[in-house]
């Protein structure tokens, strides 16, 4: 009897199926790196589209709240007596609220008006002509008419508005110089609202509307009848914009302001 055991033979990978094995394995890994990439490209799109939509949102924001006070004439419109010719000075006494362009923009890309922001008024007379518009903060205009201290004053800015310049908003300041004597799109100091090294603002557009809510008589101090209209005024804003590391990424939002206070007019 032979008393050797038995050798048992291991079979192993041949050369080719080897071959196969890492190339089966490739193939997989290089479909997972693929679904990854994909993944974190899809999610840094959005984002950069959560960035752009966030900063485009706060500027309308911006503008919104603070267009909505449009024409506000402050307590003394309590006072008025329509039909002896008190007129609401934030609107009828310099034209406003408009829409215009600065020159060389797209049209109606500028919007300019006027509130009581520090609310000036004397109720201890009866007249409706204390409320004066603030042409700057301590300034000393020189030229007609803001050097009208009847209509105007210098305690603090109430003479705003927004512009489209270069592809940025701006928003208005001031006067430029003591001796401007315009209220423009085209006059003034600005300054940048929007951040152009982020976004590029590629159009700006405003569009009053306006709905004329009433009619009415009212009877002055005097005796005298006045035919009154009441108006409702809205702004429709529009506000494109895209990123500036990555100008395929694009959006725009719309918006509407309905100012909160109603137009009289007679």
């Amino acid at each position: 009897m032979n008393g050797r055991q038995p050798v048992n033979k291991q079979a192993g990978l041949s050369l080719i199926e080897l071959l196969i094995s890492v190339t089966l394995g490739a193939i997989v890994l290089a479909g997972v790196i693929n679904v990854f990439a994909a993944t974190v490209g899809g999610s840094k799109d959005l984002l950069e589209q959560a960035r752009l939509e966030q900063e485009l949102n706060a500027i309308l924001l911006w503008m919104s709240d603070d267009i909505r006070r449009a024409g506000y004439w402050g307590p003394e419109a309590l006072q008025v007596d329509w039909g002896n010719g008190d007129r609401n000075p934030f609107i009828d006494g310099i034209q406003l609220p408009s829409v215009d362009e600065l020159a060389g923009e797209a049209a109606n890309s500028c919007v300019l008006y006027s509130y009581n922001l520090d609310e000036d008024s004397d109720l201890t007379d009866s007249a409706a002509d204390d409320a004066r518009i603030g042409v700057c903060s301590g300034c000393v205009p020189t030229a007609a008419p803001f050097n009208d201290a009847t209509l105007y004053d210098t305690d603090g800015l109430e003479m705003f508005g927004y512009r489209l310049n270069s592809g940025a908003v701006e928003v208005r300041t001031g006067l430029a110089s003591a001796a401007e004597a315009t209220f423009s799109c085209n006059s003034g100091s600005w300054t940048q609202l929007s951040d152009p090294s982020m976004v590029t603002i590629s159009a700006l557009s405003f569009a009053w509307t306006t709905q004329n809510l009433t009619a009415l008589t009212v009877t002055s101090d005097a005796g005298v009848n006045t035919a009154m209209n009441i108006e409702s005024w809205q702004l429709t804003i529009q506000l494109t914009g895209q990123l500036v590391s990555d100008n395929s990424i694009t959006k725009t939002l719309n918006t509407t302001v309905k100012l909160a206070n109603n137009v009289v007019r007679e």
